[in-house]
């Protein structure tokens, strides 16, 4: 044997720039330069970029780390193991010899080297790494870097998991340029149009990459169409099928030249309970467990161990599986050649149908978090079952899935997806027909309650008009849930759309004959209906919240726990005490925590900030308030954009930031409009606090004028107190100091009064002080013990005299306040509109219209509409 002394280095020199993985590199690198690992091999499905990898490491490795240079061996082109050996020896020139064999040889040479030996796509000749046991024995200097599909099954190997690029999750990234898949992309087409508009066209890259999960291949295939094809054409092709993923170039080898062929390689490495697997798997969406895959695929431990050895699934983290979405492609293709999808996808409907069925008491106690985890992880595979049922109209299994569902959107509120699905399914049944009708009525009434949970006017206004009609047959059929929809939906609906009074009791008896979860679940929509609708404030009401929590508790109904914290919250917060308040919203997060409700966790958590405010905490509220609204914003609720940036602006203003206060003033206005009586309110209010900050006089009297003009009878208490000591200020430049004081001593005294911020405010309480320090002692206890006597609305209807004396009686205040509805319809009645006329410009029927106007009626306590009128125009509800 003759020993070559000149380290030799072949690697293959790469025709393309390499793209992203840089951390990647890095920590490869790292590894190989270890003294422990003297095995490592990338793993990962075909056309992940193992090999180009491979390369890019090497390049990075310095002469000091393997003195004896570095040899690349591509194994794609051996048929068998056998040619293994030879192929080395002729790449490191080795000569072979006397008595010893080629083995042998290659052993000894390699004893006295250190060196890196690369093998390339060693997935086919697995036998052969026998081999590569011997090599690291007999030579100790060696290191080996293997790329393979499978692993070796050695015990001195270290896996590198592959997966592909990373990409967006979302169209709109802040910075494009930190995903490689996208970069991927951009490099490729670059190449070929030079003058391709990267801008224009980003949201449709996002999509290409997404659509190929960041496969570099594919990426790289899927570019090189944009010569003959646009990105919106590639991604239709795309979603049609795997075969637009390839490309005729000579320099690319044959088995990368489409994914198709890709995957063939895979496939032809499979054993045969591999490739009866396999195909099946392709009907699961967002991946699966062992157990489903045992029902639905049949598969083995072994043979999905076998699956994520050669990397044709993957085993995450959570121990569920996934399959990369071109490879499902390409499954789901074997498994149409074999004619089993139609058996397939029964089998995977019959177990997720079976799967919301025990999901049921699951949600409704002890193992409700550890249930919404899993139903949360299934969700993709119960809308694909939810789906394959709809298009067979295999009513007896939607109707299996449809209360565990009902249960899963009511404690994680997900209105779009559940409108969607039962959307979906109504679209598809004909309710004349004897065999729909019973389900179609059920699925009507669930896809009514979905609606109405949202408590929008919009519903209110449009009441199903067929509610009483199919709570007659749900009744007369048995179906208790139903009725129970039903009920709630009359009963419950603002503004109590069919009954003067809600029928509580009929609610309560249904709820406690459906059992525990259901009565609780009443409570819970009693609660809503008085503590957040109606802002209610009675010993029934709170009787109510205390039930629904011990009910919640004597369950473990996690959520319904934390949604009675909530509604304590909320009863705290109007007609309570803030600290209490704040201490309920802590609970109800611990538990929306629990059950990973985002949605929940986001709303609570800003109403806990506002009720930072109330207790001076400004400096927290500038802190989380930005944070608070983008996660509400994630969540749609745009509606509350401009109330929040007033909260801000406020805990601004009072800090004494006042020109960051006057930006987010200005902010407000290109905000979109929010209509409601209470941020408008405060909107003016929170003017008014920046006009005291800079002593604008004009402004504050101005903005508290303005204030005055809407509607107060929706504002809260507490809130109309809040605003009454802006007044102080005003009085006290008019030279009004006994007004001032009365105004101190009613905001301080009363028992709904917070005023931990009012003593934060700088101004306030200096100008306190300076009150009770310059009057005269008889005159400030008198002041002071007329205020502690003085009527909330009096002192409104006061200063609403003292701002524009030409009001000459005090405002009458409405008992029971109009909504937003009523008062559309009522500020119509003003302009002398008919019935009719109204009907049509508010998109409602006649029969609305006249149940809005006797609403009106009973709520001004008139009898016709011109007494109504001139009560709503005394009243400042409609102008004058």
């Amino acid at each position: 044997m003759s020993v070559q002394t000149t380290p030799l280095h072949n690697l293959p020199i790469p025709s393309t720039v390499f793209v992203g993985r840089q951390q990647e590199v890095s920590r490869v690198v790292e590894r190989l330069q270890s003294n422990n690992c003297r095995l490592l091999t990338l793993v990962g499905s075909g056309g992940v970029g193992k090999t180009r990898l491979a390369i890019e490491v090497v390049q990075h490795l310095s002469q000091p780390d393997f003195p004896n240079g570095v040899f690349y061996v591509p194994l794609a082109p051996l048929n068998t193991e056998d040619n293994i050996i030879p192929t080395i020896i002729n790449i490191l020139s080795i000569r072979v010899g006397g008595n010893n064999t080629p083995r042998e040889a290659l052993l000894e040479f390699l004893s006295q080297r250190n060196l890196l030996l690369v093998f390339d796509n060693f997935e086919h000749l697995l036998n052969g790494a026998t081999l590569v046991a011997d090599i690291l024995t007999h030579a100790p200097d060696v290191t080996i870097l293997t790329t393979s599909r499978k692993s070796l099954g050695l015990r001195a190997e270290h896996l590198w998991e592959m997966r592909g690029l990373r990409y967006p999750d979302n169209s709109d990234p802040e910075d494009i340029n930190q995903f490689d898949a996208l970069n991927l992309f951009i490099e490729c087409t670059l190449q070929i149009r030079h003058n391709f508009s990267v801008s224009s066209n980003q949201h449709k890259i996002i999509e290409i990459c997404q659509l190929v999960d960041g496969l570099p291949l594919a990426i790289e295939l899927a570019a090189g169409w944009l010569r003959s094809l646009s990105c919106d054409e590639i991604i239709k092709q795309i979603k049609h099928g795997l075969d637009i993923l390839s490309t005729s170039a000579s320099d690319i080898p044959e088995r990368h030249r489409s994914i198709r062929a890709v995957f063939d390689h895979s496939w032809h490495l499979l054993t045969p309970d591999e490739q009866a697997v396999f195909p099946r798997l392709s009907v699961f969406r967002g991946g699966f467990t062992w157990d489903s895959s045992k029902q639905v695929a049949n598969a083995s431990i072994n043979t999905l161990s076998g699956l994520v050895e050669k990397s044709m699934i993957r085993r995450l983290s959570d121990g569920r599986y996934d399959i990369h979405e071109l490879m499902r492609q390409y499954a789901y293709d074997k498994l149409t050649d074999l004619e089993q999808v139609e058996a397939t996808n029964n089998q995977h409907l019959n177990y997720f149908a079976q799967f919301m069925v025990l999901a049921v008491p699951d949600l409704q106690g002890k193992r409700q978090v550890d249930r919404l985890v899993e139903i949360k992880a299934e969700f993709d595979n119960i809308l694909s079952a939810w789906e394959h049922a709809t298009q067979r109209l295999m009513i007896d299994k939607l109707d299996m899935m449809l209360e565990g569902l009902q249960i899963y959107f009511e404690l994680n509120r997900q209105p779009p997806v559940s409108t969607e699905m039962y959307q979906l399914a109504l679209s598809q049944l004909d309710e004349t027909l004897p065999q729909h009708r019973q389900f179609h009525i059920r699925l009507l009434i669930y896809y009514w309650y979905v609606v109405f949970r949202q408590r929008g006017n919009q519903f209110a206004n449009g009441l199903p008009g067929k509610l009483e009609e199919y709570t007659r047959y749900v009744h007369d059929a048995g179906d208790k849930l139903s009725l129970l929809m039903c009920e709630m939906v009359a009963n419950l609906t603002p503004p109590q759309a069919f009954k003067k009074q809600p029928d509580l009791d009929t609610l309560v008896t249904i709820g406690r004959q459906l059992g525990d979860y259901y009565l609780g679940w009443v409570y819970d929509q009693i609660c809503y209906y008085y503590t957040i609708l109606l802002n209610e404030n009675s010993p029934t009401t709170l009787d109510y919240l205390h039930e629904f929590l011990r009910i919640a508790k004597s369950i473990n109904d996690v959520n319904g726990i934390a949604t009675a914290y909530s509604h304590l919250a909320q009863h705290m917060r109007f007609w309570g005490n803030i600290d209490d308040a704040i201490d309920y919203y802590n609970h109800a997060l611990d538990g929306f925590r629990q059950t990973n409700n985002v949605q929940a966790i986001a709303i609570f958590r800003n109403l806990k900030i506002f009720m930072g405010l109330k207790k001076g905490r400004f400096t927290y509220v500038i802190a989380e308030m930005p944070q608070g609204m983008n996660e509400l914003t994630n969540f749609g609720f745009f509606a509350n954009h401009r109330y929040m940036h007033m909260t801000l602006a406020k805990a601004e203003i009072l800090s004494g930031n006042l020109e960051r206060g006057r930006q987010l003033l200005s902010k407000i206005q290109t905000l979109p409009y929010d209509h409601r009586p209470r941020t408008i309110f405060h909107t003016h209010e929170a003017i008014a606090m920046r006009a005291i900050a800079i002593n604008d006089i004009n402004t504050l009297r101005q903005e508290l004028t303005r204030a005055l003009e809407g509607n107060i009878d929706v504002i809260a208490v507490r809130l109309l107190l809040d605003f009454l000591i802006l007044t102080v200020f005003l009085y006290h430049h008019d030279q009004q100091p006994d007004k001032s004081i009365e105004i101190v001593s009613l905001v301080f005294n009363h028992p709904l009064s917070t005023t931990e911020w009012m003593m934060k405010w700088d101004l306030l309480t200096r100008l306190i002080n300076n009150l009770e320090n310059d009057c005269d002692t008889r005159l400030f206890e008198q002041s002071w013990q007329r205020g502690k006597q003085l009527d909330l609305y009096v002192a409104i209807d006061n200063l609403r005299h003292y701002l524009n004396p030409s009001v000459a009686q005090p405002v009458q205040h409405l008992i029971e306040p109009l909504t937003d509805r009523e008062l559309d319809v009522l500020v119509l009645l003003g302009e002398g509109n008919t019935n009719e006329e109204i009907a049509q410009k508010l998109t409602v029927a006649i029969g609305t219209v006249k149940a809005h106007t006797n609403k009106i009626y009973r709520k001004l306590n008139v009898t016709n509409r011109t007494k109504a009128i001139l009560k709503a125009k005394q009243l400042r509800l409609i102008p004058q």
